[in-house]
């Protein structure tokens, strides 16, 4: 199946691992890796695509905050999921008590012509977090 309308680069980006905001095709499946973010303690977008003329049926995975240097440190860490600038999804991660999951997998269904931002914040910049989305595109 061609993507005739898509909105990345249908190529993908270099490998399906690639990063970056942007969505990537790979035959009749998508896909977008923020990569490792590091913390900020405002909101900052880490995911920021839109679909064409098709819908995608798929996951987002998103992952609490990471301190590689101390293996025991952690941050608290919030996700905001906007689908045309509307807030669908909120996630709240809390690596320094480790009292609560670090990943959380939600599926989604987007439409044509989707937006999707996937912003994060946390409340110490030592860390890192990532977020994925991979689905299956439909015409």
């Amino acid at each position: 199946m061609a993507i005739i309308a898509g909105a990345g680069n249908p190529a993908g980006s270099g490998g399906t691992a690639g990063t970056g905001k942007g969505l990537n095709y790979l035959g009749e499946h998508a896909y977008a890796n923020s990569g490792a973010i590091t913390n900020t303690t405002s909101y900052k977008n880490i995911l920021d695509f839109n679909i064409g003329a098709h819908y995608i049926v798929g996951t987002l995975t998103v992952n609490g905050s990471v301190v590689p240097a101390t293996v025991a440190g952690g941050n608290i860490s919030v996700y905001d999921v906007k689908v045309n600038n509307e807030t669908v999804a909120l996630f709240k991660f809390d690596s320094q008590t480790e009292d609560m999951p670090q990943t959380a997998t939600i599926p989604i269904t987007l439409g044509p012509y989707d937006h999707v931002e996937v912003s994060v914040k946390a409340d110490d910049t030592n860390g890192f977090d990532t977020a994925l989305f991979s689905g299956r595109v439909y015409a």
